[in-house]
């Protein structure tokens, strides 16, 4: 069996990103369902300790490119998205288009409960604004 059949075999859909795929990725993953859930942001670490190291000058240029970086990110990803999928559809990819309104209906009230236990009820509020 060779490395595309058995992958396969053993996947044969994915609920992954579409940015991550590739041209090859039909051959492996025939479908694919947009369930709207992962957002998977590109992040910049620094312990505190090498933080420190850094004047305030080069942090504050690090904090406004992470923000400029970011806002460009959100305005470049659902353009990303679209060629992905018209991508992937013409390779061959099966895609699902997923109701998520039940699902986002009986989350509510988990979420209500992770965040009065987390104390991020306004956190949740921002996020559901949006």
């Amino acid at each position: 069996m060779n490395a595309t059949k058995f992958i396969s075999a053993v996947k044969d859909s994915t609920d992954s990103r579409l940015s991550g795929t590739s041209r090859r990725t039909p051959r492996t993953l025939p479908c694919i369902a947009m369930t709207r859930h992962l957002m998977d942001p590109t992040v910049l670490v620094f312990s505190l300790a090498e933080w420190k190291k850094f004047s305030p000058a080069e942090q504050a240029v690090m904090q406004k490119g992470a923000q400029v970086a970011a806002e460009m990110v959100r305005k470049m990803a659902p353009e990303k998205e679209a060629e992905s999928l018209a991508a992937v559809k013409k390779l061959g990819m099966k895609v699902v288009d997923i109701d998520v309104a039940p699902l986002q209906k009986a989350a509510v009230t988990a979420q209500d409960e992770l965040a009065k236990d987390f104390g991020a009820e306004a956190l949740l509020a921002q996020i559901r604004k949006q």
